[in-house]
């Protein structure tokens, strides 16, 4: 005599599983039937269905991981690209400056033999001085700017070396020293506070230039109606460590020239020397180490750079030294 059934043998006809059913199938069919020995006939054709679009499923994920790795791939052979590229223009850029240095250097020393060479007769034709002012103005300006292109090279060049920890203190003395002549011309007060922090971590060239820029702008665009006054300090706003550079200049009229202001080659100010370059290296500098740069400035009342270095972790912060003050 067999043993009794159970209620599910009453009430099912039971067949054998497909040994095609996709594995992911047989795995869910394990967790919610308790196995897969035997399976009610009449749930074959929900099964078949389901089946089906398992896989289509695995087809359709497999197609978008290729599709994923194939595009991983691609991008990172593009981005190879670009960097090689960049690192020619760089390249490019450096060099054609530095053979540009020499010739321009020649034209000067040729204006100025030609000054000293003018007869009586040519000194007081308005005409040749009108011309050889132009032409030692022009090559000045072009020297400028050959030399800007070579800091900006520098700087593109620098981003790839290694950080080191940098004294702001022993920077600041070193870039008063290089502005010592500039800052004795205009009279000049430079006060400085490292409370918060007298330590960063960067390239000590591009740092070196970051705050030689913000100095020498403070005192180029100082107010004729006051003796400049520049303040150094420091401040925590995690996750960023931030530099400030405040003046009492002539200000910047940020409503109009504020989506310009770090442009290549853009000048506000006609009345003072310049190339229009400075701003663009600080902003270039800060944003490739990962920080930012902000402004406040009042026309006739003066102007403060923010410079935000980024704290990335706490390891990096830990290295910084910051003062105890």
């Amino acid at each position: 005599m067999c043993a009794a059934q159970s209620d599910d043998d009453d009430h099912h006809d039971f067949g054998v599983m497909k040994a095609e059913y996709n594995t992911l199938l047989a795995r869910q069919m394990r967790k919610h039937l308790g196995g897969i020995d035997k399976i009610p006939k009449d749930l074959s054709p929900f099964l078949d269905a389901v089946n089906e679009s398992y896989g289509h499923f695995e087809a359709d994920r497999m197609l978008s991981d290729r599709a994923m790795e194939i595009s991983s791939q691609e991008l990172y052979a593009k981005n190879l690209q670009l960097r090689r590229q960049n690192e020619m223009l760089d390249a490019f850029v450096y060099r054609v400056s530095h053979d540009l240095k020499t010739p321009l250097n020649n034209i000067a020393s040729l204006v100025f033999m030609l000054e000293d060479l003018q007869t009586p007769e040519m000194i007081a034709n308005p005409m040749i001085s009108k011309i050889l002012q132009d032409i030692g103005e022009t090559t000045k300006r072009m020297g400028s700017r050959i030399a800007d292109l070579l800091d900006i090279s520098r700087i593109e060049q620098a981003a790839s070396m290694p950080d080191q920890n940098i004294s702001l203190p022993v920077l600041l003395d070193k870039v008063l020293l290089d502005l010592a002549f500039e800052i004795e011309k205009s009279g000049a007060e430079v006060e400085s506070d490292f409370a918060a922090f007298d330590n960063v971590l960067g390239n000590p060239e591009n740092i070196n230039s970051l705050l030689s820029n913000l100095m020498s702008n403070a005192i180029k665009y100082r107010s004729p109606d006051r003796m400049p006054f520049v303040k150094i300090t420091t401040s925590i706003e995690p996750p960023y460590q931030v530099l400030s550079v405040q003046d009492n200049g002539i200000g910047i009229d940020l409503a109009r020239h504020r989506s310009k202001l770090f442009g290549m080659f853009n000048r506000f100010h006609s009345h003072v020397p310049g190339t229009g370059v400075g701003l663009y290296i600080i902003k270039n500098i800060i944003e490739k180490a990962g920080g930012k740069i902000e402004v406040d400035s009042t026309v006739g009342e003066g102007t403060t750079f923010k410079v935000y270095f980024n704290i990335t972790s706490l390891e990096k912060e830990t290295k910084l030294h910051p003062a105890r003050g």
